[in-house]
This record gives C-alpha cells, structure tokens and sequence, in this order.
C-alpha cells in the first residue's frame, strides 16, 4: 500500500511539474517547446541519432525556433533562416559567448583559453587577428599556395602508386650485344630522353645514339583505394607546414610521431561526439562514468606531443632570429613564440597549444571529410563527375595539373564543392553559443545564459528552400559567387564566430577535389550506390569509409609518369 502511495504522489510531482513548467512559459510567451519536459533531464530523452534529423523534425512540428531544456541548460534550436539571421546578424554581439561548464571547454579548450572556446572579449579577439593575420589572410594563404601545391601533386602520386602506374611505365632500350658505358641526357628541343654509350671495336659511330622508348599499359591499373586515409594525410601536411614548417606523413605510411597527430586528432572528435550528462547536469557528473577522467588523460597525451614540439620550436626560434627576421617564411608557431617573448604573462603555453590545436584539427579533419563527402556523390552520379571532367580537360587541358589560381576558372567545380557543403556541412550543427544578456528573437523574449543552437544542416536542406535537397544537383549554383547565400546557405557559419578558416578550406578541397577528377577514372567499389550514411555525433563523418576504384585516364598518363 505504501508503495503505491509513494508512487502516486511521484506520480502527481511529475505530472504537477510538467503542466506548471508549460503554462509559464505560455504566460512568459516563450518559443514553443516540446509539452513533456521532465524533471532534472529536460528533454535530454528526445537525443537520438541522427541529431540533426531529429532536431528538424521537432523544427517541424513544433516550430523553426524552438527551446529545449536540457537538464539545466536552456537551448534555443534554430531552423530557419530568417531566425539565423536575428541570432547571427541583429543579435550577434549578444551571441557570441561559449557555453560555459563543458568538460571539452575545460579541457581540450585550455580551460576556455583557446580561439574556439574562449569567450568573446579582448583576449579571443587577439586570437582571432593573429589566426586571421598570421595563417589565414589572403595574403598569407597567397604566399604558401606552393604548400598546397606541392602536397596535392604528392596526393595524386601516391595513387598513381596505389593504382602501379609507375610499375606499369616500361623504359626500353635496343642496343647491340657488345657496348660501352650508357649515358642519359635529355633532348629539351625535341621532348624525347636520348642515351649515349661508349663505342667499342665492333660498333659504327652511327650506332653510338638512340631513342628510349616508354610504354604505358594503362589497362588493368584499377585498384580499389580507401580514400579518407590519403585524404587526412594531405589535408593535415597542408595544415603541420603552415603551423609547424615540417610535413609528418610521408608518402608510404606515418612515422610514429605521424601517427600520434592522427590519434590526436581522432581522440578529440570522439571525446568531443560523447554526450556528456555532467555538461547539462553538474551535480549529476557522477553519472558520467569516468567521461571527465579521459578527458584527462587525453589532454594529458597529447599535451606531451605538443611540449615537445614548442620546446623544439623554441630552439628554431632563436637560430632563426640570429640568421634573418623574414617574418613571411616563419610557421605559425614561431610567430606565437616571438610574441611569448615579448609579453610571456600572455602568452602562455597553454594559450598556444589551444590556438594551434584548434587550427591543426579544425583544417584538417573537416576538409578531408568534405573531400571523401564530394567524391562520394560523384561517384554516384557519374553524369556530374564526366561533366566536371569535360570543364577541366578543356579549360586546363592535359599538360599540367590545375593550379589553384585557376580554380575561379572551373566554375562547375566550385558548384560541386558548394552542392557538397549544402548536403553535408562539416558543422552540421554549429558549434554552440551563448547569449549574454536577454534578447529578442522573432518577438521571442530569449533569457540571458540561453545555449544558441543553429541546424545548419536542417536550413540547407530544407524542402521549403531547396528544390529537391535530397538530390545531388550541383546545377543549382551556377552563377552563383562564393559559398554564403544569405542565411540559407551558410556552410562556414555567420557572424564574429563564423569559421575563420573558410579561404583556406575551400582552396584545399577545391584543388584537391579538381586534380582527382582531372587525373582519374573514379568509380564506384561494386555495383550498388555508395552508402551516403553518416557516422553517429555532432559531425558531418561517413559512417562507412569510401572505397573507390581509381584508375589514371588515358589523356593523363604522360604527365603521371612524370610528376
């Protein structure tokens, strides 16, 4: 009997607290929000995978700007553009705080000290001119263009080994039984390779010249490749070059310093993906089962990899200093550690691991992510992928590979990285803010301390904006400049906290994305569609690795053999 009392009023509490939590919001006039809101939990029940579907199926039910309670934690969910742009425009200001009391924030944001995580002030302001100055200005970009360069040729070379090109390229020479030393020039006026060789008693003089001759047999070359792999590897040289001034993956496989970047890397978008119940409920962490101690130890790991590196920097440093002050040709890094000098209360260590931890994995795992994202819809749709093809061959031609300055050319191709962002935004929910003080969304009263969510991904698919978003259409972005459409396409975010490594990102895909197509056949791994599944978290990664059959095209094989 007592038991079923004690359940009854539970029961009741429940039932009491749910209605009373409504009509006061219906009396504050409140943004809509799901009618069952639990005590202690909120509407943490309503997380399920995929996130950003179900968020754009309670935008579709209840309204484009919704609140949800999520344990202690107010979040206004944003879903329309028209909404985005007060919270990202008009509010903007307002919103440009991180949600505080996060483990991630506490960890592998330095304790709220690094670019992606420190509040909006003077300090991350400094940041953000340093990043923007020093790394990804126009002007800086322009100056280590040849970086890029360098690192996509390496790319299409290690597929042209995948694919034994290289091994298929046959060198032929026809000489007589009995001759000399053999000595090769080349022959720059008439772009063939001659050898020479040394006359012996029995041979004319006639015979002492001759042609070699190459045969490529480009048939049977298919060879099926994982992609990401080599993906990560470019897009993170491309990213340790710029920072650090030393490539880590060579052209084979990572050394074992290379392949404590990728675990670094890995550890943080995992850690980062957990749903931790202490962030919404702090006096239920408990609950977390040792979610804040790997957190730790995380940060603790990969801490000793980056020390090493500052100290050897260090070092660098002071021999640059003595040999020249071209301050263009400095990495990052030593940048950072010339102003450490100059004011070392500042800038601490942890002040430079948060901003370049946040560069190194910010550029490298989402560009290569968006990279794996294209090529998959071009392979399945290989109509976009031939047409594409026909843009390059006949804007470039065949000689050389695109040149990044070329890319404004290709105007097709920028229309399928534009296509792909819309689909599969690397944020697909932009990374949190935090209002801080009241404010008004589309008459909405918004209290101060509101967690701002934005479902990029809902906005950029959207049936209501786009005509049949679920279709690959690259179509639908001719003529159209950048990679911002108002507020309905906005890839990179909005605002004083929109990704400030959008130039660099689309110069990385782009070239990258366009040399693949110009130098091979790409296609699918069996005969089914590629599964454009996606990963479960709070990132745009393919729950299944992309498999493609490469193979060098015809029209390119004589420049692959000779990159």
């Amino acid at each position: 009997m007592e038991y079923y009392t004690f359940s009854y009023y539970i029961l009741t509490t429940i039932v009491l607290y749910i209605l009373t939590t409504h009509f006061v919001r219906k009396l504050l006039k409140c943004p809509p929000s799901p009618f069952v809101c639990l005590p202690i939990i909120g509407h943490l029940y309503v997380l399920k995978e995929p996130i950003t579907e179900t968020f754009a199926n309670l935008a579709n039910r209840y309204s484009p700007v919704l609140t949800l309670r999520f344990g202690s934690r107010l979040s206004l969910l944003v879903s329309s553009p028209t909404a985005a742009e007060e919270c990202l425009s008009k509010n903007d200001v307002i919103f440009c705080n991180r949600p505080q009391g996060f483990l991630a924030g506490k960890y592998l944001g330095y304790n709220y000290t690094s670019l992606n995580w420190a509040p909006y002030g003077p300090h991350w302001r400094n940041l953000r001119r340093i990043s923007a100055v020093e790394i990804l200005s126009s002007h800086r970009l322009q100056n280590l263009a040849s970086i890029r360069a360098d690192e996509v040729k390496r790319l299409i070379q290690r597929l042209c080994r995948c694919t034994g090109l290289y091994k298929n390229n046959k060198l032929t020479i026809s000489l007589p039984k009995s001759v000399g030393p053999i000595h090769l020039h080349e022959d720059r006026k008439n772009n063939k390779n001659k050898f020479e060789i040394s006359l012996t008693n029995n041979m004319s003089p006639e015979n002492r010249h001759g042609d070699i001759s190459s045969s490529n047999n480009s048939n049977d070359l298919d060879e099926v490749v994982v992609m990401k792999p080599l993906l990560f590897n470019t897009t993170m040289n491309v990213m340790t070059r710029m920072i650090f001034g030393k490539r880590y993956y060579d052209d084979e496989e990572g050394d074992g310093e290379a392949e404590r970047f990728r675990e670094m890397v890995e550890g943080t978008f995992r850690l980062f993906n957990q749903v931790c119940i202490g962030d919404m409920v702090p006096y239920l962490r408990w609950l977390d089962w040792g979610k804040e101690r790997k957190f730790k130890e995380f940060k603790e790991k990969r801490e000793v990899l980056m020390r090493e590196l500052i100290e050897e920097h260090k070092r660098e440093t002071k021999r640059i200093n003595h040999v020249d002050n071209h301050e263009i040709k400095k990495p990052l890094i030593q940048v950072l550690l010339g102003l450490q000098e100059d004011e070392p209360q500042y800038y601490t260590d942890d002040v430079i691991l948060g901003t370049i931890l946040d560069l190194l994995i910010g550029g490298s795992d989402t560009s290569a992510g968006t990279m794996e994202w294209a090529i998959a819809l071009l392979l399945n749709n290989p109509k976009v992928l031939k047409k594409a093809q026909d843009e390059i061959d006949n804007n470039i031609g065949h000689e050389r590979l695109i040149d990044e300055r070329e890319l404004a050319r290709l105007p097709y191709l920028r229309s399928i990285i534009t296509e792909t962002l819309r689909m599969y935004p690397a944020a697909p929910l932009l990374v949190p803010r935090e209002s801080s003080k009241q404010c008004v969304v589309l008459g909405y009263p918004i209290p101060k301390g509101t967690m701002l969510q934005v479902n990029l991904w809902a906005i950029q698919n959207d049936p209501k904006l786009w005509d049949d978003p679920k279709s690959f259409r690259p179509e639908r972005f001719e003529g159209v400049e950048g990679y911002k459409i108002g507020y309905k396409m906005m890839p990179f975010g909005s605002g004083r906290r929109s990704c400030p490594g959008e130039g660099l990102a689309v110069r990385v895909v782009g070239l990258a994305v366009g040399c693949l197509i110009q130098c091979f056949e790409l296609e699918r791994f069996g005969d089914e569609f590629v599964d454009m599944g996606k990963a479960p978290g709070f990132n745009m990664h393919k729950a299944e690795p992309l498999k493609a059959k490469v193979r060098p095209r015809e029209v390119m094989t004589k420049l692959l053999s000779e990159i």
